[in-house]
């Protein structure tokens, strides 16, 4: 009788710091994605067939599924190429389904792919991103959709405000202002930086959608907003379920844990709390 093989240890997709943390990459020279209000997702195909996952765990029979799971394993598992994918190979993506930023709707329940890359010794080992292009193209791998390159330049001070301010989403319709003639409600969320060499990544969000308030007065006011309790309370949803009853202290334990992973800060969960009833995020 053949036995069920157990299943390869799950590997993360790293964690990206905002630009203003990660120095190393100033001076440098980087590729530049618009950053993608989606899912983080991963296809990986082992000896029991394909896999997908979330940003934290395989989707399984014994785990509970995210809202955009069922989409997700539907596209996955009707599309044959993906078994053209490498053991020991992971290919990372967004599942586009929008959480503070309206899309095209013509653009969701896609797979929008971000990064290849192999594994060593439980951990993961990024391609260059155009020789990754050359591989999935090698293993003809379709029904998947690639982010153009916004730019591959040094980065400075000015890199990232000058592009996030200047240019529309590639995800979004463009709409016009009738009186200048200039487009309106079509930004990024943001950016991602990537340099290959160091491994190192970075992010800068639009200010709309920034999850850091810089104008702020205070610690809480600065890192409690609506664009993290939104994303807070999507990851919890994605963890336990679309119909899951979320509690305030729920929430508060994601923020507070959401901001120490993000910035290395303890803030207060009285004043997390207070913020989110003040402001009727929950």
């Amino acid at each position: 009788m053949k036995t069920k093989k157990e299943l390869p240890e799950f590997v993360k997709y790293p964690k990206i710091p905002y630009i203003n943390e990660s120095p190393e990459l100033y001076g440098r020279e980087v590729y530049i994605f618009e950053k993608i209000d989606g899912s983080l997702s991963q296809v990986r195909r082992t000896e029991e067939g394909i896999l997908g996952g979330t940003k934290s765990n395989y989707i399984t029979g014994n785990t509970t599924r995210p809202c955009w799971g069922a989409n997700f394993l539907k596209w996955m598992h009707s599309n044959s190429s993906l078994y053209n994918l490498k053991p020991n190979i992971i290919m990372f993506g967004e599942w586009l389904e929008p959480v503070t930023v309206d899309y095209d709707k013509e653009m969701h329940n896609k797979f929008y792919f971000i990064d290849l890359g192999i594994v060593k010794d439980g951990k993961i080992q990024f391609y260059d991103y155009l020789e990754a292009l050359d591989y999935l193209d090698e293993w003809k791998i379709e029904g998947i959709e690639i982010m153009p390159i916004i730019a591959k330049r040094i980065v400075d001070e000015s890199i990232s405000t000058e592009i996030v301010r200047n240019l529309p989403s590639y995800l979004r319709i463009l709409k016009w202002n009738e009186k200048n003639g200039k487009p309106i409600d079509c930004e990024m969320e943001g950016i991602v930086l990537k340099n290959y060499e160091l491994e190192r990544f970075a992010k800068f969000l639009h200010p709309k959608y920034s999850e850091i308030r810089e104008e702020a007065k205070t610690l809480e006011e600065k890192y409690v907003n609506e664009s993290r309790i939104k994303k807070a309370i999507r990851r919890i949803k994605d963890r336990n379920g679309e119909h899951v009853k979320i509690s305030l202290d729920d929430l508060v334990r994601e923020v507070k844990g959401d901001i120490y992973s993000e910035s290395e800060l303890e803030v207060n969960p009285t004043s997390i709390k207070s913020i989110i009833r003040a402001r009727g995020y929950l």
